[in-house]
């Protein structure tokens, strides 16, 4: 199975939501973390800036090219020697203001590299095309769950090409780059649902590449700790395997309905010969499924490109999603 698109899984009503009410703003999304306040503030001092400047500018280009322009029977008086007070003023502000700007950077960039000691740590792993987040409990899952008022660490990496993590309403952003780690912390301050992108192109599904980090209360995480220890007892097996199968997000490469996508479709697979890439054939039984999950590389049906990662699933885990693609027959 492949760990694809997240985007069909996240309700539309979900997306972007602070449990207080608070909206958007004209320009920005929600300021649901600390810090999102002085990044909206350097922003709009820039743009203040920039926009005056640039009236002023070409408000004085225009008045100059109509009121100086070069007419019939006008002699233009000798230009005046230049003044040192103007070009002081004009020297001095840009300054003062470009210095404003850096100390606005230099201040949300020492903040957002200073990892706090308390934090509490969650492992992000990117790869073509999904997030997942393996907590200090020791379970992994492909939604950020995160407790408001907590600093959290993320240590990334990624599994196959550059990504970038990037949550917009806590004004948090970072390259995710193979072979290497990448940390980046905040501290949420609005209890809600927001959006997590992929800011950088990764390949055809990119646009896919997107969940959701859920804020609960204190209380609420714990909630949501314990009852992820066991997320499957009180399904029957083939209801387990539909929940990895979807929470793996296995469902935009592989369809249910008999359609092919980056990988075959799982409907009516179990137990049909497949031929492999090689030329050798096999039988879809238990063995080839769990080969599949692991291994996925080891055999690769002919047609395909050898692009599934493994899946990090236990033996009951395999014994769900197996159940799961027996079920669904022809």
């Amino acid at each position: 199975m492949m760990m694809l698109n997240l985007a069909a899984s996240i309700p539309q009503e979900a997306i972007d939501v602070a449990k207080d009410g608070s909206l958007q703003s004209f320009w920005m999304p929600i300021q649901a973390a600390e810090g999102a306040a002085e990044v909206d503030f350097a922003f709009y001092f820039i743009l203040a800036i920039c926009a005056f400047f640039f009236f002023l500018l070409v408000g004085l280009g225009i008045l100059f090219l109509v009121r100086y322009r070069r007419r019939p029977g006008y002699t233009p008086l000798p230009s005046p020697h230049h003044s040192w007070k103007l070009e002081a003023i004009w020297t001095g502000v840009p300054i003062v203001l470009t210095a404003f700007m850096f100390w606005f950077g230099f201040s949300s960039y020492m903040h957002s590299r200073t990892m706090p000691l308390d934090a509490h740590h969650v492992s992000v792993t990117g790869q073509k095309w999904s997030w997942s987040f393996k907590y200090e409990q020791g379970f992994e899952d492909n939604e950020l769950h995160v407790a408001v008022g907590e600093p959290t660490v993320l240590t990334m990496r990624s599994t196959d090409v550059i990504h970038s993590f990037f949550i917009p309403a806590f004004r948090t952003k970072l390259d995710v780059v193979p072979g290497k780690y990448s940390k980046v912390w905040f501290t949420p301050t609005k209890e809600g649902v927001y959006t997590v992108f992929c800011a950088e192109y990764c390949g055809t599904e990119h646009s896919s590449m997107a969940t959701k980090v859920v804020v609960h209360s204190k209380e609420g995480l714990a909630a949501w700790v314990q009852e992820m220890d066991d997320p499957t007892k009180n399904m029957t097996l083939v209801e387990g395997g539909k929940y990895w199968f979807d929470k793996k997000s296995c469902g935009t490469c592989h369809t249910v309905d008999g359609t092919a996508r980056i990988g075959p479709s799982l409907k009516g697979l179990f137990g049909t010969e497949r031929t492999l890439e090689d030329g050798s054939t096999v039988v879809a039984d238990e063995n080839y499924i769990r080969t599949s999950l692991l291994e996925p590389n080891k055999q690769i049906v002919a047609g395909f490109a050898p692009v599934m990662t493994p899946q990090s699933l236990d033996d009951d885990q395999i014994d769900e999603v197996i159940a799961y693609i027996k079920s669904l027959t022809n």
